[in-house]
């Protein structure tokens, strides 16, 4: 009971598309943003 409670709750394996693609978005270049509000549009929260 408890070994299917594992497979069917518990967070599964990675698929193997998945650890590929996540590895191929991991070597893109990061685009550095100084007004991130500013450059998509979003307004400015006050805290």
């Amino acid at each position: 009971m408890a070994e299917q409670y594992e497979k069917e709750v518990l967070e599964p394996e990675l698929r193997p598309e998945y650890i590929e693609k996540a590895k191929r978005i991991m070597k893109q270049k990061a685009i550095h943003v100084k007004d991130f509000a500013k450059r998509y549009g979003l307004k400015k929260s006050i805290t």
